[in-house]
């Protein structure tokens, strides 16, 4: 009795066109989901540089000009002594004070803008003997602070008379302050930013656009000058030594384009 065989396939059962369209199936959806994607990011690229293209930055700059309200006027008294001398160069600035204190209640200078600072000594050594100690430096310092500009700024151009009364007194240093500086800084800041604004519409408006709402904005540091000075530094400036200064604030802001 014959017995029927598992039905044989071999490569004749099935067309060669079907073999190879089926062989074409994934391939084809792999290709078809790249241009997919591809599409997605080259989309999302596109509205990216879109996004940024619609927003301009500028910068924004103002200055006003003050005159110092404070002055600070630095004095030393100085003596030197040998190493046994110490009492009397000690008693020696001691008087020099007395005689700066007469001066400075003589020129209008009060009493209660005067701050007197202790005292210091340095040791002096002989280099040539071993480095051994071979006296003494007296220093004192005076600091004159006033609203006063006009008297204290006198005064200082005269204090060198005292040097023909034995006194060793010298100027170190008279510096110009402006104590609104603070409030004066939010005032100058609101130009800045409204003189960036103004740049940027103008800017928009040449390009046929219209400007939109403020994106962001950062401050400068202050700048206070001299008036003819074009002096900056990175992390801002105080000029101490001009009685009449600039001050300039720098603001930049991105805006955007409508």
């Amino acid at each position: 009795m014959a017995t029927d065989s598992p039905t044989q396939y071999n490569a004749h059962t099935f067309p060669a066109h079907r073999m190879k369209k089926n062989g074409l199936v994934f391939p084809s959806i792999i290709v078809g989901l790249a241009l997919v994607i591809t599409g997605v990011v080259v989309t999302n690229g596109f509205y990216r540089v879109k996004a940024l293209s619609n927003i301009i930055s500028v910068t924004g700059s103002a200055e006003k000009q003050i005159t110092s309200d404070v002055v600070k006027w630095t004095l030393q008294l100085t003596q030197s002594a040998d190493l046994t001398g110490i009492q009397s160069a000690n008693a020696a600035i001691s008087d020099d004070l007395g005689k700066l204190r007469a001066f400075l209640s003589n020129s209008g200078i009060e009493d209660e803008w005067v701050t007197i600072q202790p005292v210091t000594m340095e040791t002096m050594y002989d280099y040539n003997r071993g480095g051994t100690p071979s006296g003494y430096n007296l220093r004192q310092m005076v600091v004159v602070e006033a609203n006063d500009i006009p008297t204290v700024k006198n005064t200082a151009e005269s204090v060198n008379s005292l040097l023909s009364k034995g006194a060793l007194v010298s100027t170190l240093s008279i510096e110009y302050f402006y104590s609104a500086l603070a409030d004066l800084k939010q005032e100058i800041l609101a130009q800045a930013m409204g003189d960036a604004q103004q740049r940027a519409l103008k800017m928009v408006e040449a390009g046929g656009s219209k400007l939109g709402s403020l994106r962001s904005a950062s401050m400068g540091v202050l700048q206070v000058t001299a008036v003819n000075s074009v002096e900056v530094a990175d992390y801002g400036m105080y000029d101490t030594s001009a009685l009449e200064k600039k001050v300039t604030a720098v603001v930049r802001a991105s805006f955007g384009i409508q």
